[in-house]
């Protein structure tokens, strides 16, 4: 079976994304539920945000790239307001990530005000909820390749 460059760019869209949504889940409910019990220590806040950013920095900017991408080589079975819709809930991710907790993470190595805690708490669980919605939209855009007639 040969793959083209649309399905070759949906396929990693969805690897990308629903490889970050089970990421942010695990990160939300296991990794920062713990700062509760063990508070924002200054070692465990440099750790992981070093250790974090070899794993999600990769996943992120492929999922980027292929978002964008979806705009040129989006399938005809994925309507154009989907791409847009994914872009969107995208561009809102990067802002809060970017915008809000890479901040608080710098803040949180200095501090161990659980006020601190609470705001990467609340604002992680919007973006596990955005990345969710991107993983059901990504989803149905492939399950509409796979329900599409095949042509050669």
């Amino acid at each position: 079976m040969q793959v083209d460059s649309m399905q070759l760019n949906i396929l990693l869209q969805v690897f990308a994304t629903v490889f970050m949504t089970g990421l942010i889940w695990f990160v939300h409910v296991v990794h920062y539920a713990l700062y509760s019990r063990i508070g924002a220590a200054a070692w465990y806040e440099r750790a992981h945000v070093s250790r974090t950013a070899f794993v999600v920095a990769p996943v992120m900017i492929v999922e980027a790239i292929t978002a964008i991408l979806l705009l040129p080589l989006r399938p005809a079975y994925v309507p154009e307001w989907s791409v847009w819709l994914g872009l969107g809930l995208l561009a809102v991710i990067w802002l809060l990530s970017f915008l809000i907790l890479v901040p608080q993470h710098f803040l949180l190595a200095g501090s161990t005000d659980p006020k601190e805690i609470h705001i990467v708490m609340r604002v992680n669980a919007l973006r596990t909820a955005l990345w969710t919605a991107r993983s059901v939209l990504v989803l149905w855009m492939l399950a509409g390749g796979l329900s599409a007639p095949i042509t050669r």
